[in-house]
């Protein structure tokens, strides 16, 4: 007889993410004992990891308010305007790869936090992070300490990889090096194969013209045609900088 006390998911009973086959259930032969992935378990998994990645994004309380209507948009404002209606028709079907491009301060950052925000009010896993602060977390991992509670850099790679929504802030904002690039290149190659199938969404932003991108890898799947129904994959917002008129929200 099972101990109650020992239990640690009311599916599996142990908690080990496996449960054997019964009469009944697809696939049993009482022959060749099989067993299935327990529902449960593997519910739990995907919720601890949306959370831990959730931890590496370092959004202020501020910034996790954020939503598409909060951003500053005027008649004159076409470049905001534009790059608004593009993340809103990305919200509704976030597939493919949609990337921002233009100047310094006109909400592209704003933009990109909305958007996960909003997927994740949707329940869509979804993350926002800077190109900088994904290859530090990554790079962490070559620490044994750090490697051990957070996993490898295999680990880590493959979650940014095979996350639903991912969104890429200051892509152009990094010092290269060949392990960046690579680093890169293998997130970004993954999620434009995932994003062509219709299971995958990612968003950049970035200061830099995707076209001068110094990898071809990168840039040829930033550029292609494929990702978006628009007009464009590539958006251009060439607004002013909005931050010295902006005021602090008063609760």
């Amino acid at each position: 007889m099972r101990h109650t006390n020992h239990i640690k998911c009311p599916e599996c009973i142990y908690g080990d993410g496996w449960v054997t086959l019964v009469s009944g259930d697809e696939g049993y032969n009482p022959f060749y004992p099989k067993a299935r992935e327990c529902k449960t378990c593997a519910a739990k998994r995907k919720k601890e990891r949306r959370e831990r990645l959730q931890e590496i994004s370092r959004l202020t309380d501020e910034e996790k308010a954020f939503r598409t209507s909060d951003i500053y948009l005027k008649p004159e404002r076409t470049g905001t305007t534009k790059m608004v209606e593009a993340v809103k028709r990305f919200i509704e079907n976030p597939r493919g790869i949609l990337t921002i491009y233009g100047t310094n301060g006109n909400g592209k950052s704003v933009a990109l936090i909305a958007a996960v925000n909003e997927l994740i009010d949707g329940g869509k896993s979804a993350l926002y992070i800077t190109a900088l602060d994904l290859l530090m977390w990554i790079q962490e991992s070559y620490n044994k300490d750090t490697s051990q509670k957070e996993g490898t850099v295999l680990d880590k790679v493959v979650m940014l990889k095979e996350i639903e929504i991912l969104a890429i802030d200051e892509f152009g904002a990094i010092k290269a090096s060949d392990w960046r690039t690579e680093i890169l290149e293998t997130i970004i190659d993954y999620r434009w194969r995932q994003g062509l199938d219709d299971k995958q969404g990612t968003l950049i932003a970035t200061n830099e013209d995707p076209e001068q991108h110094e990898s071809y890898r990168i840039r040829s799947r930033l550029m292609d045609a494929r990702n978006s129904d628009m007009e464009s994959p590539i958006v251009i917002n060439e607004d002013s900088d909005v931050r010295p008129s902006m005021r602090r929200k008063r609760q």
